[in-house]
């Protein structure tokens, strides 16, 4: 599986601020690493449409491990040899609600199925004037 945090935020327009980048900008939507305290303050509500257990492709997460801060590619890969991960095996209307920077993978599903998610993020970070989350 690949381990991975999610390090974004999407935000309505660039703006340079310290410790803030790089930048990125998909569709449209302009998207930076913030500061660890910014992600600290973020949280991810995951609502499932569809089933997603272990042969459906579920949510992967290794608890705690956001309290661990950003890491490199190679402390993930530790980080995860060293944990025991846990299965979010979720029914069409549920929710998973975690921590942007807990490390989560998922595998490909072995069924012929949908696994859609409705992927929220919110922060009670207060941005500069001006700026707004996306």
């Amino acid at each position: 599986m690949a381990w991975h945090q999610d390090r974004t935020a999407t935000l309505n327009r660039r703006v340079e601020m310290t410790g803030w980048g790089p930048w990125t900008r998909k569709d449209g939507v302009h998207h930076v690493q913030p500061p660890q305290a910014v992600l600290d303050r973020m949280v991810t509500i995951r609502l499932h449409v569809d089933d997603a257990d272990e042969e459906g492709g579920c949510l992967y997460v290794i608890p705690g491990s956001h309290r661990l801060g950003i890491l490199n590619q190679d402390e993930i890969d530790r980080a995860a040899r060293a944990s025991t991960p846990l299965a979010c095996a979720v029914a069409a209307g549920d929710a998973v609600i975690m921590r942007p920077l807990v490390l989560h993978s998922s595998r490909q599903s072995r069924r012929l199925a949908n696994r859609r998610v409705v992927h929220l993020e919110y922060s009670s970070y207060e941005l500069p004037p001006g700026i707004s989350w996306a």
